[in-house]
């Protein structure tokens, strides 16, 4: 590997995380799709800032940018607006928790996009974190590439991914915090579905 598909996140707090991972849980169960479900060891719930390709001697440059990020934004209020599925450009229903984009969120995006942008690579291949007997998602590139074009900037739809499947057609009880706070930004490497699959630095 020469280097990896990252992305920068916020991480959510420990009562959001449990209440996202149950609501997957309940969804991978209803649909029989556990491609996306998530959990603590490789499937971590995040909210993303900024997604892209960059070399492993760039990790810990970008770390101190973060690092920096962090003491001048964190602690950052987030507020959900609850559960919702879209379909994505590939035919996937694909359902998160929706989060209200209010300007401090809005302002670390654009942050971490600048800290991002220096290190980027555009020529990308086995940068993806594979699962025993994975094979990489040429799709999640595209998306990853594409991200500051696409995804960013006046498109940016911050939310926290549930898993595959419509969260609408599913009968669950856990309670979605309507607000909560943010206190850690990690960088994480990517695997297919762009899913965070492990942390790589965490900028306290």
């Amino acid at each position: 590997m020469t280097g990896f598909a990252v992305d920068i996140v916020l991480l959510p707090p420990a009562e959001v995380t449990e209440a996202a991972e149950a609501i997957s849980l309940a969804l991978a169960d209803a649909t029989g799709d556990s491609s996306i479900l998530l959990n603590p060891e490789n499937c971590i719930p995040h909210i993303s800032l900024a997604m892209g390709c960059v070399s492993e001697s760039a990790l810990d440059p970008l770390g101190e940018a973060l690092r920096s990020l962090a003491c001048s934004s964190l602690p950052v209020r987030i507020r959900s607006e609850g559960a919702s599925s879209v379909m994505t450009g590939s035919g996937d229903c694909v359902s998160g928790i929706d989060i209200t984009p209010e300007r401090a969120l809005l302002d670390i995006h654009e942050k971490a996009l600048s800290a991002m942008a220096p290190f980027r690579c555009q020529e990308a291949t086995g940068m993806l974190l594979l699962l025993p007997g994975e094979e990489e998602d040429p799709p999640a590139y595209t998306y990853i590439q594409d991200y500051p074009e696409c995804h960013a900037h006046e498109r940016y739809s911050p939310h926290i991914t549930l898993g595959q499947g419509a969260v609408e057609d599913i009968v669950y009880e856990i309670q979605i915090p309507e607000e909560f706070t943010c206190t850690e930004i990690a960088i994480c490497h990517l695997g297919n579905h762009c899913i965070c699959r492990r942390v790589i630095q965490r900028a306290l």
